[in-house]
């Protein structure tokens, strides 16, 4: 082999050996995924430095006959361009590492399976480029051994066991309910089985519907408008948002918005309940626990579950809830509407014919609270919400015919009640 000749200004501190951005943000970038997020690659870039260092003449290529090297049995020979051939070498030779992962299966026989590590290499370019300055300047032959660099990940598997556990569980039952009313609960529930919430990321339910389920595929079933049941598509999905919201509470997480009923609901206490409906009331929450949060969702013929993982709470923390029951709203007593369009023309006629559609109902004003036990003690409460389910009129319809000369009408089974006011 030829003698070979350096570069004099070519300075080995110039050498910077190569940087991997893998700064990730608290949990939410710990490599954790559901089966619904993608994964993201690390690429492998040459710094400006290794760039620059790589595409000068490390040594005379007109006095240079050719470079051996040599990794795991693996050999590289290059015997021009050698510059540019090294540095297609180094990044063939880069191998990311990676993250421990946990994968979120709600569904799966394993709700959470924790992935193992792996560790990456990349090549010590300042060793190398020793090595062929000592190959070059003492005339040898042999193959250089490239050297590597293990790239340690940053998150282990070991780091991850133990940070999943459930924060909290929470049932209502649907075991009274109509077979229509059953499907539209766990239907709009099962959009949210296996929602992954972000650090920081606010949720919306009625978005979260639109967005997961198929508008046409909910049922007619009983809904409340102002005061009353009555038949809508969808009915039963407030007790979908109602589960949720108590299980959201139980699990310390911030509820940014909610609303009431026009009436109290059988299936939780009052001042916990969840009304939703498109365009006017949105069940909306925020991740405020600094780590991601799993969602968990399912439901038989009895009842609905919700549960919510993430960071386990304070150790021996618990969190209940209570209603306080201020007053009761009085109501107005009975009023009385003409059957003018003839709805209930089967029932009633005449003027003096009664029909009751509905008992007039006291109001309720309720205060709902948390409550924080620690190892079993009550430590503090916290007021959530001040509501006021408002009385409810009685409605009673009236016949509109006049009576026939000498017509007398039976006793009036109807009996009218007077105001509370």
């Amino acid at each position: 082999m030829k003698k070979h000749k350096f570069f004099s200004h070519f300075l080995i501190s110039s050498i910077v050996v190569i940087a991997l951005s893998t700064s990730i943000l608290a949990f939410s970038l710990l490599g954790l995924h559901n089966h619904n997020h993608d994964m993201v690659e690390d690429k492998f870039e040459l710094s400006n430095n290794q760039d620059i260092l790589l595409n000068e003449k490390i040594i005379d290529e007109n006095d240079l006959s050719e470079l051996n090297f040599v990794l795991n049995e693996k050999s590289y020979q290059f015997t021009e361009n050698f510059s540019q051939n090294i540095k297609t070498m180094v990044e063939e030779l880069y191998t990311p590492a990676s993250n421990a992962e946990i994968v979120f299966e709600p569904d799966g026989e394993e709700v959470f399976v924790f992935k193992e590590e792996r560790c990456g290499q990349e090549v010590d370019v300042n060793n190398l480029v020793k090595k062929i300055k000592n190959n070059v300047r003492h005339n040898e032959n042999a193959p250089i051994e490239i050297p590597v660099l293990t790239i340690v990940p940053q998150i282990r598997k070991t780091d991850l066991e133990g940070l999943i556990e459930l924060r909290s569980e929470f049932s209502t039952s649907i075991s009274t309910s109509p077979e229509n009313r059953k499907f539209n609960v766990k239907y709009a529930l099962g959009a949210f089985n296996g929602l992954v919430i972000s650090p920081d990321e606010t949720v919306s339910f009625n978005q979260t519907i639109k967005e997961k389920t198929n508008a046409g595929k909910f049922k007619e079933a009983k809904i409340i408008v102002q005061g009353d049941f009555v038949s809508g598509i969808g009915g039963g999905m407030c007790q979908a948002s109602t589960t949720l919201y108590n299980a959201l509470l139980l699990a310390d997480v911030e509820v940014v918005n909610v609303f009431n009923h026009s009436l109290p609901v059988s299936y939780v206490p009052r001042a916990f309940d969840a009304m939703v409906s498109d365009g006017f009331a949105d069940l909306v929450f925020k991740n405020n626990s600094g780590y991601p949060l799993y969602i968990m969702t399912n439901g038989n013929n009895e009842t609905v579950t919700v549960k919510v993982f993430g960071r386990p709470l304070e150790e021996g923390l618990e969190i209940k809830t209570k209603t306080e029951h201020i007053k009761n709203l009085p109501h107005k007593g009975d009023k009385i509407i003409p059957d003018s369009s003839g709805k209930y023309y089967d029932k009633i006629c005449f003027k003096g014919e009664y029909l009751r559609l509905r008992y007039p109902k006291a109001g309720s004003e309720d205060i709902g609270y948390l409550l924080y036990y620690k190892n079993g003690e009550f430590i503090s409460q916290k007021q959530i919400r001040h509501v006021y389910y408002p009385a409810q009129e009685g409605i009673i319809v009236e016949g509109v015919d006049e009576l026939y000369e000498g017509m007398t009408l039976p006793n009036n089974e109807v009996k009218f009640i007077n105001s509370q006011v």
